[in-house]
């Protein structure tokens, strides 16, 4: 009990002397910044100050005082709970505390109200700018009516969750401002927080309506908008998406903010040259500030990958005849640490990490890191791992299934040239290595397609040990499927043989699918093709994402294969034991 309490008392030591450096530094800060003082005349200063005051941090104390003058100081002094304490908590990079200055200028000084910040994934953008923004703002009253959007419904419910808990069970706002959250008086719910000073916090989706919206305890309209994540990729994928969102945005948005003291913060990754970011990045009325994970050029990002260590790491990881190549190239980046490292944005993230995802798919790591869209378009598939078909048939492998695309009468390119049908057997090995062996791509014979494609479907089942045959049902419905059924019921060998058939519906977004199951295994030669398909292969070299390419049909197809073969479970067939061997002598 006595060890529990010592613990304790030296944390809260710790924390008395945390916040004495902090209400020191930031004082000093303002003195200079305020009244011109020298450095060192403002250390003294702060330092009389400090000693001499009787209500350091009450309501209308020294911290109370300054906080009003320094966003940075309130996030590290009032939110230090959700930004510095704990053990899940890092440092903050140089950029999140240059941010918060401009912040803290466009609320003060009204300088730049309309302010655009792309940053990398990962950088924290919600939990260490648009929750504290709003938080510093309403209890100080800066902004009457604030109103976060969020793509998603959900997300902006949880952002006005946090905010509430940050609030309302945060001791040290609670001292210098008292409590601001009165359920009793005041609409407190998952929508919407009425503080007891009269400003009022709402989420809401991007889709929902924002114009027209008001206080109703003040009647004032928006007067801090945040749009944090504000599109999904699903709305950047049609030139009529990215229009509409920005359309929508211009003639609502900015039509509901209170003239006389508006502000407008727009928080996200660009996804698109054309998206809603990007467009604002390109005005001239918004001040801009583009984030990128990795401190380096492009062409600097390109050549560090395609030489010396990381190419002998890239290399390694994509060694076919190693079944634990990611653990050797990890072990040779571990003891090759301090030669392999890179600048990056925030200490806090690794280079390991970041490499990873370069190697795994450029074109997003570019996009999503660094903020770069420029890569779109380019080709998915850097490193295909091939191997011959006897070769792959030494494998020892788990689970086997084989997928069917028909082809549809969707068209892409100029000429009307119809999609192929697509076919892959995809097989696990023990080394957890997935194995296309055999991949085809075919347009069959005209007003026979049908015919021949049920022909060659039951031809690789006989082929190959199939556990389940999965054929996409958009183009006929699953009828092919019951006649597939029949004629396997029919065969003499193939009757025999559990197959189950499963008839899958195409709704997800062909590129999403493809990046997620595939690109990445590929390049990380995690995925195995057989070297005869080369017409196959060659279609999934020339892939550059749906948009950009004449065909999908075999990377499509080969990235169902992976999520399905991963997905099904099998089971091997009991043993049925002669009794009579327990008795052998």
């Amino acid at each position: 009990m006595n060890n529990q309490i010592d613990t304790q008392d030296n944390n809260q030591t710790q924390n008395d002397q945390y916040n004495l450096q902090i209400l020191h530094k930031y004082l000093t800060l303002q003195l200079i910044k305020d009244l011109n003082y020298p450095k060192n005349a403002a250390k003294l200063k702060a330092s009389e100050l400090i000693k001499n005051s009787s209500n350091l941090w009450g309501k209308s104390g020294l911290a109370h005082n300054l906080q009003k003058k320094s966003f940075i100081f309130f996030n590290l002094y009032y939110l230090q709970d959700l930004l510095v304490n704990g053990s899940d908590k890092y440092k903050l990079s140089p950029s999140h505390y240059e941010i918060w200055q401009e912040l803290e200028d466009s609320i003060l000084i009204k300088k730049y109200p309309e302010r655009v910040y792309a940053c990398p994934r990962g950088y924290g953008k919600t939990s260490t700018i648009s929750i504290p923004l709003v938080i510093w703002c309403s209890i100080n009253s800066f902004k009457n009516y604030t109103v976060l959007a969020s793509a998603v419904a959900l997300t902006a419910e949880q952002f006005l969750a946090s905010i509430k808990t940050h609030i309302k069970d945060n001791q040290f706002i609670i001292k210098s401002f008292g409590q601001l959250i009165d359920t009793t008086k005041y609409k407190v719910n998952s929508e919407k927080i009425q503080l007891t000073n009269k400003c009022a916090i709402e989420s809401i989706s991007a889709s929902g309506a924002i114009r027209g919206k008001q206080n109703e305890l003040t009647s004032r309209r928006i007067e801090l908008l945040i749009c944090d994540d504000y599109q999904t990729s699903e709305q950047t994928k049609t030139h009529e998406q990215r229009e509409n969102k920005f359309r929508t945005f211009n003639a609502d948005a900015k039509k509901a903010m209170q003239k006389d003291n508006q502000t407008i913060i727009c928080l996200g990754t660009v996804q698109h040259a054309e998206c809603f970011y990007s467009r604002l990045i390109d005005d001239p009325i918004w001040k801009s500030r583009i984030e990128k994970a990795v401190l380096m050029t492009k062409d600097k990002i390109d050549e560090l990958f395609s030489n010396g260590l990381w190419k002998e790491f890239h290399t390694l990881l994509v060694n076919k005849k190693d079944p634990n190549s990611l653990d050797t190239a990890t072990e040779f980046y571990l003891q090759n640490f301090d030669s392999m490292q890179f600048p990056l944005l925030w200490d806090y993230w690794k280079c390991f990490d970041f490499a990873k995802e370069y190697l795994s798919d450029k074109s997003t790591f570019f996009q999503e890191c660094q903020n770069d869209v420029t890569g779109l378009g380019e080709k998915k598939f850097k490193t295909i791992r091939t191997e011959s078909a006897l070769e792959i048939e030494t494998h020892n492998f788990l689970k086997t299934v084989l997928v069917v695309d028909p082809a549809g009468t969707r068209t892409k390119v100029k000429g009307n040239k119809k999609d192929f049908f697509g076919f892959a057997v995809c097989s696990v090995s023990d080394t957890n290595l997935k194995y296309i062996r055999k991949g085809e791509i075919f347009k069959f014979t005209q007003n026979r397609e049908y015919e021949d494609y049920i022909e060659h479907t039951i031809k690789l089942l006989k082929e190959y040990p199939v556990n389940c045959l999965a054929i996409e049902k958009n183009t006929f419905g699953g009828a092919d499927s019951i006649e597939i059924q029949k004629l396997i019921d029919a065969d003499p060998i193939l009757a025999y043989r559990d197959i189950e058939i499963i008839s899958f519906t195409q709704n997800k977004n062909k590129d999403d699918k493809i990046n997620t199951y595939l690109v990445g295994k590929v390049n990380l030669g995690q995925v195995i093709f057989n070297e005869d398909d080369q017409e196959a292969i060659q279609q999934l070299k020339d892939f550059c994402g749906v948009k950009f390419s004449a065909f999908d049909d075999f990377p499509d197809v080969c990235a169902e294969a992976i999520r399905i073969v991963e997905e099904i479970e099998v089971y091997e067939p009991a043993q049925v034991l002669n009794i009579s061997r327990l008795y052998r002598k």
